[in-house]
């Protein structure tokens, strides 16, 4: 402490002497001092030229009209983005305005105004597009997993002898698979996605019907553990989906919503788990924690007044 203050002192010396040096010479010469406030004034930033704000001019127009990310802005769908986007056309109609009066400087203020707004628009309309792109992942490997489940479930009827429920569950399936394909492909990818859902539980359902109960994995050749596991994960979202569609939203007692939660807190940490581990590269251990979270979310469902096998 004592050594830091002696520093602190030698410091301050030597920043304070420097300060008195020109006091000093303006006495020798007769001079007075120049007073403290000028020494500290900055000198004005220079004015934009007309030619430098002319050019900038052109540049934002570029920008609030016709670049790539007007073009994004504008086909988003995105409220915030659009009304960014306009208020930063305003800021440029502005700008061209204050520069046809000769206002160069006020010109140049309002052109890093719509500068400024326009990138925030940008970037609000750029999570949209993250949204809708995961949105269309989910759907796509949904969609994959339906028609996964779909030939797995002719198969195992046609082994079983067929059954007039089965036919009539294949049937339906191929038209809700359909009918959320044509959605997808016009932009409607959450609502295709909602039909998918309902197609990929009437598949595995009726699935675990035929085989009584049987788990689902082994009729499944599967080329590694990583394509299991992602099945796995699959087919823990969907009985997660069940116990909120089935359980949760139909209004259950207490008592029952109780054990509910009991078996979810459980299923989730299990969950957490699985992902621990195959973020690790220990995908099989995955799999065999995924199918006890599974098991926990059967068991919620089913306390919620559902049967369904496993």
């Amino acid at each position: 402490m004592w050594a830091k203050q002696l520093f602190n002192k030698a410091m301050l010396a030597t920043l304070l002497f420097p300060l008195a040096a020109p006091a000093a010479e303006h006495a020798k010469s007769g001079d007075a001092p120049a007073p403290a406030s000028a020494a500290s004034e900055q000198p004005a930033a220079p004015a934009p030229s007309q030619h430098a704000v002319e050019s900038r001019l052109a540049n934002v127009g570029r920008l609030v009209t016709v670049s790539s990310g007007a073009k994004k802005i504008q086909s988003s769908g995105n409220a915030d983005a659009i009304a960014l986007y306009t208020e930063a056309r305003g800021h440029y109609d502005e700008a061209k305005g204050q520069f046809a009066a000769g206002e160069i400087a006020a010109a140049n203020k309002s052109l890093g105004e719509a500068t400024k707004v326009m990138f925030k628009a940008v970037r609000a309309a750029g999570k949209v597009q993250a949204i809708e792109d995961y949105h269309r992942r989910v759907f796509v490997n949904r969609d994959e997993s339906v028609k996964a489940l779909l030939a797995a479930l002719k198969r195992i009827n046609q082994e079983k002898g067929g059954s007039e429920e089965a036919n009539h569950a294949i049937v339906s399936v191929e038209t809700m698979a359909a009918e959320a394909r044509s959605l997808a492909e016009s932009g409607e990818v959450d609502a295709a996605r909602k039909i998918l859902d309902t197609a990929y539980i009437t598949t595995k359902t009726t699935i675990e019907k035929l085989r009584g109960g049987e788990t689902l994995v082994r009729t499944l050749n599967f080329a590694s553990p990583e394509e299991e596991y992602v099945y796995e994960i699959d087919r823990n979202d969907t009985h997660q989906m069940l116990v909120k569609v089935f359980v949760m939203k139909k209004g259950v007692s207490q008592g029952v919503k109780a054990m509910v939660d009991k078996f979810v807190e459980r299923a989730t940490s299990l969950r957490t788990d699985a992902e621990k581990q195959a973020g690790g590269g220990d995908h099989p251990a995955a799999i065999d924690t995924l199918e006890e979270s599974t098991k926990q979310l059967i068991r919620a469902i089913r306390a919620g007044g559902l049967y369904i096998p496993g």
